[in-house]
């Protein structure tokens, strides 16, 4: 036990690498009777689930480092060279969710993730290249600095400097090194490996207890070897359970030993997946043992892995990106979390709901949603409303002794500058969130059209042949732009439907949700068009613009120039326009008739200056399609089609209210 011991010992070498490697590799013997090490432990299957739910839960979340801004909220730090080594690739081998995985696998085993830091001339990560925890043979520290002592392949060793390494600790005994999950809890993944190898062995022998054969006679010991060796070539295995055997010469056969169902052989191995998965404190239906699991309890089981599991978990590992990757400096401006939004809305539209019952009454103000969805805050955002009806003690006495006509005329010019700021704030606040979508949805376009580049631009010239694919990919996309979009604009135009509820006074019934969700399913349609036909387009267009030669290229430059603006474009601009087109479709559901075009208050332009105030009937477009030049404006603007609702340009944050 001596090799483990030094665990606890940083400033002793640790034992020879042989003995290293015998102790960590072969693993110590459980008192099942099998040996149990860290790599071992994962032919368990019990503890391939949880490790495996561990790791990938932990990788497949976004890694994004963040610069906290003066008022409090904090933006993308896209242009800090850490940003990109986390969120998308550490390396050029390998994916920011392999290099991740990996690292929470290491200690969710071995109780340590460590990995090598390349630092560049400028003073800041370039690469980031996993290590073996079994290869770490020693940390010790020196003056104030750890030192890592690091077996190579070819059985040298190497010292790195803590400012070289990455390192992940499990939980600790001493700060240097994290307890191996797998060695603590040696007994149990021991008991857990020996019943799936009982249980392997008893049906290879054919699912048979062993047996006694006896003979009226006296065999010799001969006869006895060619008896024994007949009958198991007979009936052992899965293949030879159940066959036939006729016995002569007046033998018979005795069966003994204890049917499994007896041993409670089943009821074993299902305590042992429980066992393992108390350890990882992992939710048994998440490794496939659904016995305890209905589908009442099974969502708010996940939400308990994400709140009680994962989330220690993540702030481990966030804390020791911050120390190993940031400057000192970097650490007092900059964040590095992950996103955690999407698992927690386990159930979204509960979640939503409250959340916009909250809003409505008072209790929370835009800016405060705004920051329990993980988003910047916005100017006007911190005003709170109550319904019309309510008021605070006296307010209403005070009315009294203003005439009534003035009084109501008051009330309602704060009532539409309130639900205008309301409702830009619900647009704004679902920004960030379709922004990430649009950024998923380009990252997946530009991905496949570029392989189609290189398949039939580049080692071809086939340009027909790449429309003819680009034709089929634009009509599989679609539903793809659908699928991501589609909970995204379900939860806005919930929003959307209660605050039109709230603006109306009414309630919300069977017959309004209704209306708006299906207005949602043609909404979600209609982007996939736009989009799908405005990508096919320009690649038609550049194509018959183009020479084949330089095709690819070009095409290659259009692509990157989608990455780079297209998802802050989208988002932004689908903000504004969901909202507006949602509550079109709940105001037409009430049956309002008129409509009325607001700014937002802030600084305008011309063209949103002249529809401030216009009324319209509910099926009337507030422009008309053609050249459009109001006053003021220097140039006329193409409308393309007739527009019923904001944005009518790119940057329009205009609301739209009902107009009586």
């Amino acid at each position: 036990m001596g090799i483990f011991r030094s665990f606890l010992q940083p400033t002793e070498k640790r034992a020879a690498y042989s003995d290293l490697l015998s102790a960590l590799s072969l693993g110590q013997r459980s008192a099942a009777g099998v040996s149990v090490s860290e790599e071992g432990s994962l032919t368990s299957t019990a503890v391939w689930a949880c490790v495996k739910v561990l790791a990938e839960s932990i990788a497949q979340l976004p890694l994004i480092t963040y610069r906290r801004v003066d008022n409090g909220g904090k933006t993308r730090a896209t242009d800090h060279p850490v940003y990109g080594l986390l969120k998308d690739s550490p390396n050029p081998e390998l994916t920011s969710f392999e290099f991740r995985s990996t690292i929470a696998a290491h200690v969710a085993t071995w109780g340590n993730g460590f990995a090598e830091i390349v630092w560049g001339k400028r003073g800041y990560p370039e690469a980031l290249w996993p290590l073996l925890p079994g290869k770490m043979e020693n940390i010790e520290r020196r003056n104030g600095t750890l030192f890592y002592t690091y077996r190579l392949p070819d059985n040298s060793t190497k010292i790195l400097s803590g400012q070289q390494v990455l390192h992940v600790r499990g939980l600790s005994g001493n700060g240097l090194w994290g307890y191996s999950p797998v060695r603590q809890a040696m007994q149990a993944v021991g008991l857990s490996l020996a019943l799936e190898e009982y249980g392997a062995r008893f049906f290879g022998n054919g699912a048979r207890p062993g047996g006694v054969l006896s003979h009226p006679g006296r065999l010799s010991d001969e006869a006895q070897k060619r008896l024994k060796a007949s009958f198991n070539e007979a009936h052992e295995g899965l293949a030879n359970s159940h066959r036939l055997k006729i016995l002569e010469e007046g033998m018979s056969y005795t069966a003994i030993g204890i049917p499994p169902e007896e041993a409670q052989f089943l009821q074993a191995r299902q305590f042992q997946i429980a066992e393992i998965a108390r350890i990882y404190r992992v939710p048994l239906h998440m490794v496939g043992d659904l016995s305890r699991s209905t589908n009442n309890n099974i969502e708010h089981q996940s939400l308990e892995f994400v709140q009680y599991t994962l989330m220690p978990w993540l702030t481990n590992f966030e804390q020791a990106y911050q120390r190993d990757l940031l400057s000192p400096r970097d650490r007092m401006s900059l964040d590095i979390e992950h996103l955690v939004d999407g698992l927690l809305r386990g159930d979204n539209k509960s979640r939503n709901e409250a959340l916009a019952i909250q809003r409505q009454n008072g209790v929370i103000t835009v800016n405060e949603w705004r920051a329990i969805e993980n988003m910047n805050p916005v100017e006007g955002g911190d005003t709170r409303i109550e319904p019309l009806n309510m008021a605070a003690v006296g307010t209403n006495m005070a009315r009294m002794s203003t005439p009534q006509t003035e009084t109501r005329q008051m009330e309602r010019r704060a009532d539409v500058e309130e639900m205008v700021r309301t409702r830009l704030g619900l647009a704004g606040s679902q920004v960030s969130l379709l922004v990430d979508i649009a950024e998923r949805v380009t990252r997946r376009e530009t991905s496949d059209v570029g392989r189609a580049v290189a398949k039939y631009l580049r080692r071809g010239s086939d340009v027909a042949g790449f429309l003819e694919w680009a034709k089929e990919f634009y009509n599989g996309h679609r539903e793809f732009i659908g699928r991501n979009f589609s909970p995204a604009f379900e939860a806005i135009s919930l929003l959307v439907l209660q605050s039109v509820s709230g603006e109306l006074q009414r309630d919300i019934t069977d017959a309004e949700r209704e209306a708006i969700r299906d207005f949602v399913t043609e909404y979600v349609n209609t982007l996939g068009l736009r989009w799908t036909l405005s990508s096919e387009g320009q690649l038609i267009e550049l194509s018959e613009q183009t020479e084949a030669a330089v095709l690819a290229d070009v095409v290659d430059e259009r692509l990157a120039s989608w990455d780079e603006t297209q998802p802050e474009k989208v988002g932004r601009r689908e903000a504004t326009r969901a909202v507006n087109a949602f509550a079109l479709a709940a105001y037409g559901a009430y049956q309002i008739s008129k409509l009325i075009w607001r700014t937002s208050g802030k600084e305008s332009c011309p063209y949103c200056d002249s529809l401030n105030g216009k009324v319209v009937g509910i099926d009337a477009p507030f422009v008309e399609a053609g050249d459009w030049k109001p006053d003021g404006a220097e140039a006329p603007m193409l409308i393309r089609r007739n527009v019923f609702h904001p944005p009518c340009h790119d940057g329009c944050d205009c609301q739209i209210l009902a107009g009586g």
